[in-house]
């Protein structure tokens, strides 16, 4: 399958004084676009290379779970290296990097964006947006597919019953109506000021934008579910390599690289609760 040429896209990146470096590719239908620049980047894609689908059919979110990628959304893919001071054993400050890139979109068009650990961008404490990073390539010189989903267009009656209360949209939050071509330009202009910031700076700089956009967890109590084991800490840090950082109360800090992590509810004093191990 070879993606027509986004020529409508190229243009609205020159208005952000930005002249793409690599291939736009646009389909009507993928089944997904994450998939598709893995196998573009094995056949010899350059860094910077873009993929972007008005739906996807088989749209993947973290651990393979499905995402919903109806009409109505942006899905979108970009082909990345790493600058030489990142370590690429740890990239997870990509997911950090898409976060802060895709939260100021998010605001330039009204909306009060919160990032939550480790890649989810959210509206009121209702998921707007996803990201999926995966590598690509040798070991020794990976490149990274950046996956990105923002709920554009749906309605309430558009949600599944499974996710309603838990997934919002722009036109839900009432933002002004927004195409997906106009959006993929919004956070790809972003996404390079953030990553021109990281190969300047270094991963401590995008730590800094990603907690400050972050959902107000620092010092609060969460538990996070890695596989069938429970982590219960007080949030300390987001490390460089995009590790969340806890303090499980015995002064033993641990970092948690992927897991599903939610806040705990305050509990009265001798209230025994559940526990966490």
């Amino acid at each position: 399958m070879i993606g027509q040429a986004a020529d409508g896209l190229r243009r609205l990146l020159l208005a952000h004084d930005l002249a793409w470096p690599a291939p736009l590719h646009k389909f009507q239908t993928i089944d997904s676009t994450n998939l598709w620049l893995k196998g573009a980047a094995r056949a010899g894609a350059t860094p910077w290379t873009v993929a972007l689908a008005r739906e996807q059919t088989a749209g993947r979110g973290r651990h393979g779970r499905q995402w919903l990628s109806p009409l109505g959304g942006l899905y979108l893919s970009v082909l990345l290296d790493l600058p030489p001071r990142v370590d690429a054993t740890r990239p997870g400050v990509l997911a950090l990097l898409a976060g802060v890139a895709v939260a100021r979109a998010l605001v330039a068009h009204g909306l009060a964006a919160r990032l939550k650990w480790p890649n989810d961008v959210r509206v009121a404490g209702r998921k707007i947006a996803g990201l999926l990073v995966e590598s690509v390539g040798p070991p020794g010189a990976p490149a990274f597919v950046l996956g990105i989903g923002v709920n554009l267009t749906w309605t309430a009656s558009d949600i599944p019953e499974a996710l309603r209360g838990r997934v919002t949209s722009l036109r839900m939050e009432g933002a002004a109506s927004c195409q997906a071509i106009h959006m993929a330009a919004r956070v790809l202009a972003e996404l390079t000021v953030c990553y021109d910031a990281l190969a300047r700076q270094g991963a401590g700089a995008i730590v800094e934008q990603w907690r400050r956009l972050s959902e107000p967890w620092w010092g609060r109590r969460v538990e996070v579910h890695v596989g069938e084991q429970r982590l219960c800490g007080t949030v300390v840090a987001v490390a460089e390599d995009g590790a969340l950082v806890l303090d499980p109360g015995d002064g033993n800090r641990c970092a948690v690289y992927a897991g599903e992590v939610e806040q705990l509810r305050e509990q009265p004093v001798g209230d025994e609760g559940h526990g966490c191990s």
